[in-house]
């Protein structure tokens, strides 16, 4: 997407550039208003994700597992094993322990 002369512009499939249908332009107050949504939330999942991360890395056992399952599942991290529904107690590993490093080592 660019902004052209007569507004913002699209790529079409054969190169050429097509203006925006206006029933997919947006106010810019909108916009603006769905832009900082859209940081408030990235900065409450950051906070959510910090104080996980920090539980998993202190925590050991059962508790280790249901932890790194509550944090792969909030940050839709995959599975291990595709559909798997895990234990009723929450005790087996859904997600992969190297993936939720990856994601803990920036907290």
């Amino acid at each position: 997407m660019a902004i052209g002369r007569s507004g913002l512009i699209i790529p079409c499939q054969d190169g050429s550039m097509a203006p925006l249908p206006p029933a997919l332009r947006l106010h810019p107050l909108l916009a603006i208003a769905l832009a900082l949504g859209t940081l408030a939330t990235g900065s409450v999942r950051a906070e959510h994700n910090l104080k996980g991360c920090l539980l998993w890395r202190g925590s050991s056992g059962t508790e280790h597992t249901l932890v790194a399952n509550r944090i792969g599942a909030t940050n839709l991290l995959t599975k291990s094993v595709k559909l798997d529904p895990g234990s009723d107690d929450g005790s087996r590993p859904i997600y992969r322990d190297s993936d939720i490093q990856r994601l803990c080592r920036s907290y």
